[in-house]
C-alpha cells in the first residue's frame, strides 16, 4: 500500500512529494523480514531564470529505524552548458555509502549534439 501527497503548482517554484508505504506479505508470519514502512520524499526547487536548481530525494525506514536512501542534486545552467553535482548516500548493508557525482552537458548546442549522436525522437 502507498499513501501520498503531492504539491505540483505551476506557478511555484518549490514543489515535491511525501509519501508512506507498507509492505506486507499475506502468507508469512506478521514479523517477517521482508514487511517494511517506509517514509520519504521529493522536493524541488527550481526559481525561474535563476541558473541555480536543486532536487532531493530521500528515504527512511520506519521498520529497522534507520536511514535508506538520499539523493541531492544541485544544477547550473550557464547560457548552453549545464553543470550538474550530485550527492547520494544510501545504505549498503550495515555501513552508509557515499557518492559524489560531477557532470557536465552541452544541452542542445548544435554541433556538439549531432557529434555525440544525440537524436530528437518525435
Amino acid at each position: 500500500m502507498r499513501v501520498g501527497l503531492n504539491y505540483n503548482n505551476r506557478n511555484s517554484f518549490i514543489y515535491g512529494n511525501f509519501f508512506y508505504n507498507t509492505y506486507i506479505n499475506q502468507y508469512a508470519a506478521a514479523d517477517f523480514e521482508l514487511n517494511r514502512e517506509t517514509i520519504g520524499g521529493q522536493l524541488n526547487i527550481d526559481i525561474p531564470r535563476f541558473p541555480l536548481k536543486f532536487s532531493s530525494n530521500v528515504n527512511y525506514d520506519i521498520t529497522d529505524r534507520e536511514f535508506r536512501l538520499g539523493s541531492f542534486l544541485l544544477t547550473y545552467d550557464y547560457q548552453c552548458i549545464q553543470f550538474r553535482g550530485e550527492l547520494r548516500l544510501y545504505r549498503y548493508g550495515s555501513r552508509v555509502e557515499t557518492q559524489f557525482n560531477f557532470g557536465v552537458s552541452f544541452g542542445n548546442l548544435g554541433q556538439v549534439k549531432d557529434f555525440l549522436g544525440i537524436r530528437d525522437i518525435k
